[in-house]
């Protein structure tokens, strides 16, 4: 397997361990939290979207071995002209050398080259989601909060007030100008005591914003 299917390998068994575990303790109860419940739908989603990414990739392995290829030898190509142009001088000295033994450039092996084209891609593939969700307007503010960010928000900003989050979540929801936003986020901040300067606080309020891109 590619380096990138092994990592999603790993994932995928670090999920099935995280469901098994919560699947454990709803044995052992009677009643389940709601949230509890979403918890692990969010895992099992993210599991399946994960085997579809993996079956994807093992499905077109040829193809992906050969895009990688040829990109590693297009950026191999690209050093051996930056280096031909920051270095003019050693080639004015090897050239008059009639019997001088030229160096044979180094050629990648197919491992290396998907190695190389792994980093370049993953890398790009990064910024590219970051660029997107950075940028993705939000329509309805009680669900772009994810299970994790909820119980984040309701434990250290609402000392674990559950009406009182919903209160401010569902107002913050239905205000139609991002003025009135912020004058309603400026009266909680004060009123729940925040520190504005807190990563919970300010993750929360660039939701806040977005619903205005």
């Amino acid at each position: 397997m590619t380096e990138k299917e092994n990592q999603i390998v790993h994932e995928m068994v670090d999920l099935s361990e995280k469901i098994r575990q919560e699947m454990e303790y709803i044995n052992t109860h009677e009643r389940i939290p709601q949230l509890q419940l979403d918890y692990i739908v969010s895992k099992v989603k993210s599991l399946y979207e994960k085997s579809i990414v993996l079956s994807y990739l093992h499905s077109h392995i040829d193809e992906i071995i050969q895009e990688k290829e040829e990109t590693a030898v297009n950026l191999v190509q690209e050093e051996t002209i930056e280096e031909s142009v920051l270095e003019p001088s050693k080639e004015r000295e090897v050239q008059p050398e009639e019997n001088a033994i030229q160096e044979t450039p180094k050629i990648l092996t197919t491992s290396e080259k998907i190695s190389v084209n792994e980093k370049i891609g993953s890398k790009e593939e990064t910024k590219s989601v970051v660029s997107k969700l950075q940028n993705q307007k939000v329509d309805d503010l009680q669900k772009s909060i994810g299970i994790n960010d909820r119980f984040a928000f309701q434990k250290e900003l609402f000392k674990g007030d559950v009406t009182r989050y919903n209160e401010v979540i569902e107002k913050l929801n239905t205000i139609s100008s991002l003025e009135d936003s912020s004058a309603y986020w400026n009266e909680t901040v004060k009123t729940q005591q925040w520190n504005p300067e807190s990563s919970l606080v300010i993750n929360l309020w660039r939701l806040v914003e977005k619903r205005f891109l």
